[in-house]
C-alpha cells in the first residue's frame, strides 16, 4: 500500500512509523534497527535528557526507503512532535541536492497520551503513527501552490489514502 500511494503521488519515499513510550522493563532495546533490502533505516529513540520520556519506534510500512544513498534515520523526538498537530507540517528544504529529499508532508493519526513512568509536558501526546512522504529534487512533479484549492484537495486525497493504510494496518494487528 505505501507503494501503491508513492506512486500515486510520485513520492520517493513512505512510510508510516508507529510511536510509544519506552517503560524501563521494555523487551525492546533503545534503537529499534530494521534492514529494508542493502540499507539500514533506524528510528532512534529519545531521552538524552532527564525531562525526556524514553520512546520506541518501529516502521510499520515503507517505500522507498533502499533507494536513498545514505541510511535513512528516524528520530523519535522529532515524530513524537509531530503526534502534537492535527493537520499536515510540510518540510521543505530549499538547496537540497538532486538526490536528497526537499519536500515532503508528515500527518498523525491515533495519537493519545499513554501512561509512561516518565512524565513530559514536552509530548502530552506520547503514542500514535506518524505517516511521512517525501519527494526527491529530481522529482518534476510540481505541487500545487499553497493556499489554493487544488493544493487542499491533493492533501484532502492524501490524508485519505494514509487513512486507509492506517485503518489497514490497524485491523490487522487487531485481527
Amino acid at each position: 500500500m505505501a507503494a501503491g500511494i508513492a506512486k500515486k503521488y510520485s513520492f520517493d519515499v513512505v512510510y508510516l512509523v508507529s510511536l510509544w513510550p519506552q517503560e524501563p522493563k521494555d523487551p525492546l532495546y533503545s534503537t529499534v534497527q530494521g534492514s529494508i533490502a542493502k540499507h539500514q533505516a533506524q528510528v532512534c529513540s529519545t531521552g538524552t535528557k532527564q525531562h525526556e520520556a524514553p520512546s520506541n519506534g518501529r516502521f510499520l510500512a515503507a517505500f522507498g526507503l533502499s533507494d536513498l544513498e545514505e541510511p535513512f534515520k528516524i528520530y523519535t523526538k522529532v515524530h513524537l512532535k509531530i503526534l502534537q498537530f492535527t493537520e499536515w507540517l510540510e518540510y521543505e528544504k530549499s538547496e537540497a541536492a538532486s538526490e536528497t529529499l526537499d519536500r515532503g508532508w508528515m500527518h498523525s493519526f491515533l495519537c493519545q497520551r499513554a501512561p509512561a513512568k516518565h512524565e513530559t509536558a514536552e509530548c502530552p501526546m506520547n503514542s500514535g503513527l506518524v505517516f511521512a512522504a517525501y519527494r526527491k529534487q529530481k522529482n518534476p512533479l510540481s505541487v500545487p501552490a499553497k493556499g489554493t484549492w487544488e493544493r487542499k484537495q491533493f492533501l484532502e486525497d492524501l490524508h485519505a489514502d494514509a487513512n486507509i493504510l492506517v485503518d489497514t494496518l490497524s485491523e490487522r494487528a487487531l485481527g
